[in-house]
């Protein structure tokens, strides 16, 4: 069995490994491995998904009344996203365009 494609120049780590409709399981554990190097806290964003942001006595916010925290939080769960569709060709990417956290991309 020869190397998937990716793996036959070598890989940048500073790119997520691309994800070319074959190979899955590889780049599944590539994958893992790329977000857990950048930050291991977006590898359990996208186990247990995203963080919650404390929605305050009147019930939801207004974008208006998000805290330095919340927006914090926000980040950290947009990372895992972009790192994902990075990783993604355009084949791929009508899979999960519309899905709101990486645990359900």
């Amino acid at each position: 069995m020869s190397a998937p494609e990716a793996m036959r120049e070598g890989q940048s780590s500073a790119r997520p490994p691309y994800f070319n409709g074959q190979n899955y399981n590889w780049w599944k554990k590539s994958m893992e491995i790329h977000i857990q190097a950048e930050d291991y806290q977006l590898w359990q964003i996208v186990e247990d998904g995203p963080p919650t942001i404390d929605e305050g006595k009147k019930g939801s916010k207004s974008k208006a009344e998000y805290t330095a925290d919340d927006l914090k939080k926000l980040e950290k769960n947009s990372k895992p996203i972009r790192l994902l569709y990075c990783a993604l060709g355009p084949n791929e990417h009508n899979h999960i365009s519309g899905k709101a956290t990486t645990k359900e991309i």
